[in-house]
């Protein structure tokens, strides 16, 4: 979570460039102008790590999903394993852990829609093949040559079916994962639980209760036990005039129960 904070913090005094670019590569101008620096020497694969350690997986995940976007709308996939950003390029190595990682981390953000559904299927089926036949045996004469293409990518026809797949929706990919890395900076998304008829939170020393009454008015109390000094002890009519109030509070949007967990929970 600090790490998270430090990245929230980051982007969102940036706001002349959320406004230009958009908070996703907002994400990426911060590891961009770190690897810029004149004192700073990394390879891609350190600076990634560095990114992590500072600012968390959102922004290694950032990082990772633009730069596979932009590599592949440019030149496709061979270009995304050739310039290195799938993994470490190695003239032996058809590895791609960087890319292994990415799916891991596309896996972990839980979007469902079909879109994003299609790009962790695509992604999850890559592979590189190489050529790894350094020799060529000539049946006729029985000689051994060099293989020109010898460690050379060669399912290249696979690599461009999935170019063309990706360009039918990149772009509306893109725009769920604006919206993605909006919600994720600008939302408090604390852990609810539940316990007779109210769910709790804890956002740092403030705890949230809320229940929802017969009449279908919702109540909340708000508590901060650092200071030991409540904060709210109000009911609502609805859950958008509660979102309301919770901004108000905490100076960003709160994630809450749904109003059927809520009712749920109340025996309905």
């Amino acid at each position: 979570m600090i790490a998270l904070d430090k990245l929230k913090q980051e982007v969102l005094k940036r706001k002349d460039e959320i406004a230009k670019d958009g908070y996703h590569q907002t994400i990426m101008n911060i590891m961009y102008e770190y690897w810029q620096q004149e004192d700073v020497n990394m390879d891609y694969t350190q600076i990634l790590e560095w990114l992590k350690k500072e600012y968390g997986e959102l922004a290694e995940f950032a990082v990772l999903i633009g730069k596979y976007n932009q590599q592949v709308c440019n030149g496709g996939h061979f270009q995304y394993y050739h310039n290195g950003y799938a993994g470490d390029i190695d003239e032996y190595n058809s590895d791609i852990p960087l890319h292994k990682n990415l799916v891991i981390l596309l896996s972990k953000t839980k979007l469902k829609d079909e879109i994003s559904l299609q790009v962790l299927k695509l992604l999850d089926e890559l592979y590189i093949e190489l050529d790894t036949e350094q020799y060529i045996t000539d049946d006729y004469e029985e000689d051994e040559y060099e293989n020109p293409d010898y460690m050379e990518v060669i399912n290249t026809e696979m690599l461009n079916r999935f170019d063309n797949e990706y360009y039918k929706i990149n772009d509306e990919f893109m725009e769920i994962l604006e919206e993605y890395f909006k919600d994720k900076l600008t939302t408090i998304n604390p852990t609810w639980d539940y316990k007779d008829d109210y769910y709790f939170a804890q956002i740092d020393d403030i705890e949230i209760n809320i229940r929802m009454f017969e009449s279908d008015v919702i109540g909340v109390w708000i508590y901060n036990h650092t200071k030991d000094k409540e904060i709210l002890d109000e009911d609502y009519k609805n859950l958008e005039e509660l979102k309301t109030i919770l901004r108000d509070i905490f100076k960003t949007d709160i994630s809450l129960p749904s109003i059927e967990q809520l009712k749920k929970i109340r025996g309905e």
